[in-house]
Order: C-alpha cells, then structure tokens, then sequence
C-alpha cells in the first residue's frame, strides 16, 4: 500500500514539474480573429489580427478587416509595437511617426502586414486600432493588444 502512495506522489510531482517548465511562449495570446457578438456594429463584423516574434528576433503584426458589400467604404488601422521596461511599456522605433504604422484603405476589406527586426529581448506587444467606416452608420472603433516574448 504505501508503495502505490509513493509512486502516485511521485507521478504528481513529476506532472507538477513539466506543468511549470513549459515555455511561457505557449500560452501567449498572439492570434484573434473577432467575430462580433450579433454583428452589431455599423459597418464590419470582422477583424484579423496576429502578432509573433519569428526568428528569434523578427516582429511581424499582420491586421485585416472585412466589413459589407455596399456599406463598407474604407478603414484606418494604426499600430504600435511596444517593449516592457520594468513597469512600463516603451514604444518601438519602427521608423514611422509617432513610432506608429498607419494602413489606410478603401473598401469594404483590407489586410496588411509589418515586420521589424528587434534589437533587444524582453516581452513585447501589438496594440491594434481599427476604425472601419461605411454608410451603416458611425465609424466602428475595435482595439485588441497581442503579446509574445523572445
């Protein structure tokens, strides 16, 4: 009997070390794709973003929308990338103004994408801002933050 105990205490900790061992990289949120509940909004249902840090050292943020034939006439999408200091979040240089990239389109979908080789390791993030405007009303304003580390 107090064999068994062991060797089921001895299975727990062992489960219990590879649950604290596996990259934190595995549970970064660097993928969405919003399907907006019922639909609501004026003049698009859906937003695409991604953000990854690939080869060890490279960002890439890709952003799409898709909004409604006929309704949908275009879409601003600015972007931040932003690095933790301690406390703080620190904007990128990426060469833009503002250190902000700055997508403009016209119709009713759009998509593009970024890359940028970072000079330093640490915990990054993608802020995203879409404005998607069109005929079926206000301008809709989606904003969704990606995090990924190298």
């Amino acid at each position: 009997m107090l064999k068994g105990k062991r060797r089921v205490c001895f299975f727990t900790v062992i489960i219990m070390i590879l649950g604290i061992c596996m990259p934190v990289k595995a549970f970064a949120a660097t993928d969405t794709q919003k399907t907006l509940p019922g639909c609501k909004l004026n003049n698009t249902c859906v937003t695409s973003s991604s953000f990854s840090i690939i080869d060890t050292n490279n960002a890439v943020i890709t952003v799409g929308y898709t909004g409604y034939s006929g309704i949908t006439t275009g879409a601003t999408v600015q972007i931040k990338l932003q690095r933790k200091v301690l406390f703080w979040w620190v904007d990128v240089d990426n060469g833009q103004p503002n250190d902000t990239w700055v997508d403009i389109f016209t119709g009713y979908r759009g998509n593009a994408e970024h890359s940028l080789r970072l000079s330093q390791t640490g915990k990054y993030r993608a802020q995203i801002e879409y404005q998607i405007s069109g005929s079926g009303g206000a301008t809709d304003v989606i904003s969704t933050t990606l995090y990924d580390e190298y």
